[in-house]
């Protein structure tokens, strides 16, 4: 009976403890920002080439090394590198200068 006792009223000082705890996951600000960069990104890389989108996919999202991609693709090693440097810095300058949404639609 008693550990029942203590166990209850342990129990109510964690919910306490628990509720003066901060949240630490982003707040709706920070959600917005992230859901548009990765729109950006997304809309970035549709804009490049196939075959650098290739290149980029199977290094970043499919976690292979450039000579793996470049297997993968039948091509060589440098062509690899080079399609993936090429579409980085399309991206880089694409992303440093996002195009503005209002300009976009005519306002």
């Amino acid at each position: 009976m008693r550990s029942e006792a203590r166990h209850r009223k342990d129990a109510g000082a964690d919910d306490s403890t628990l509720q003066a705890i901060p949240d630490a996951g982003p707040g709706p600000d920070e959600t917005v920002v992230d859901r548009e960069r990765s729109l950006l990104l997304h809309s970035a890389l549709a804009e490049l080439p196939q075959p650098q989108r290739e290149v980029v996919h199977l290094a970043y999202f499919a976690g292979r090394t450039y000579r793996q991609a470049a297997v993968e693709l039948g091509i060589p090693e440098g062509t690899a590198k080079t399609r993936l440097r090429s579409a980085l810095r399309s991206l880089a300058e694409t992303l440093a200068d996002p195009p503005d949404p209002a300009l976009e639609r005519g306002a």
